[in-house]
């Protein structure tokens, strides 16, 4: 869970990689920790895809890989 600031609304898709939250926004940030709290099949969810996706994205190799063929991050 992030709050939804540019920076992080990049890395994070909402509902499958994790969850967006208004930053100004208190009693959405109360609900989300709620639903989190209530729903751990959820966490256990959005963790796992999250892993797989920093691997993918950010893994030493997949780095290597862009700086070789010079793509942006």
């Amino acid at each position: 869970m992030a709050s939804d600031l540019e920076s992080l609304s990049e890395v994070i898709e909402p509902g499958v990689t994790g969850l967006l939250v208004p930053h100004d926004d208190p009693l959405a940030w109360r609900d989300a920790l709620s639903f989190l709290r209530d729903h751990p099949e959820w966490r256990a969810k959005l963790g796992h895809n999250a892993r797989e996706a920093l691997v993918n994205r950010f893994s030493w190799k997949r780095r290597a890989e862009k700086i070789l063929s010079g793509l942006k991050w």
